[in-house]
């Protein structure tokens, strides 16, 4: 029987918009809302992980779990996998999902890429869907090269064939522990697109379409549009 523990990788820096978990919309911090939809996925643990004690402090204060990291770790995927090699409530993990902290992700769609890694070999899985006129000029905006069910390539420029990045990702337990030793490259940190150094490294990242994609807090018109949706 498969063990699946959703990791909220998360912390208060941010080139685009800093401090945006623990921007308020209805009440609540960012963080909280993505907490409320991956504990929708019936069947995973979830806990956020975190360097920043204002982040910590939060969840303590609200029942969130959580585990620390460290500040100087690069990414959200070396994250969770600091966390897998010391949280005991990873301990008896097969699947690892790593929901970025900004991201408004479907809990259906997420379960079902639980379903679709479990289901074949435990490599890397990530959702993909819909791409608007308007984002294809957006560089805040992921773009990926799919093709036969893969991700080809990851980019922040218009490309026409491109679909729409949605930041959450499955492992199994191994292929995190993997990613996990792995440095990010040159061309990954200019870009700041993990994802092309597992993909220089001869790793691959197969696709979960979603139908609609959803809203990813990377600007302030972002939030200001996830605020509406909340407060009206």
């Amino acid at each position: 029987m498969f063990s699946t523990v959703i990791i909220i990788p998360v912390r208060l820096p941010s080139k685009r918009l800093p401090g945006k978990p623990m921007m308020r919309a209805g009440g609540l911090p960012l963080i909280h809302w993505v907490y409320l939809l991956a504990k929708q996925v019936v069947g995973a643990e979830v806990l956020v992980a975190t360097p920043d004690v204002t982040i910590s402090n939060y969840c303590d204060r609200n029942g969130i779990p959580w585990e620390p990291t460290d500040e100087s770790t690069p990414t959200g995927t070396h994250r969770c996998a600091e966390v897998l090699a010391h949280s005991e409530r990873c301990r008896d993990a097969d699947v690892v999902v790593n929901w970025q902290g900004d991201t408004l992700a479907g809990p259906a769609d997420v379960k079902r890429m639980i379903f679709r890694a479990k289901d074949g070999p435990l490599k890397i899985w990530t959702l993909v869907g819909p791409l608007s006129g308007k984002e294809r000029d957006d560089p805040n905006v992921v773009k990926v090269d799919v093709y036969d069910g893969r991700a080809w390539w990851f980019a922040r420029t218009n490309d026409p064939f491109a679909e729409h990045h949605i930041g959450v990702y499955t492992y199994s337990a191994k292929m995190l522990k993997e990613l996990g030793e792995l440095k990010p490259t040159v061309l990954s940190e200019a870009k700041s697109l993990e994802q092309l150094a597992w993909l220089q490294a001869g790793y691959t990242i197969k696709v979960e379409r979603v139908l609609t994609t959803p809203l990813s807090i990377n600007t302030r018109a972002d939030w200001d549009k996830f605020k509406k949706t909340k407060e009206g």
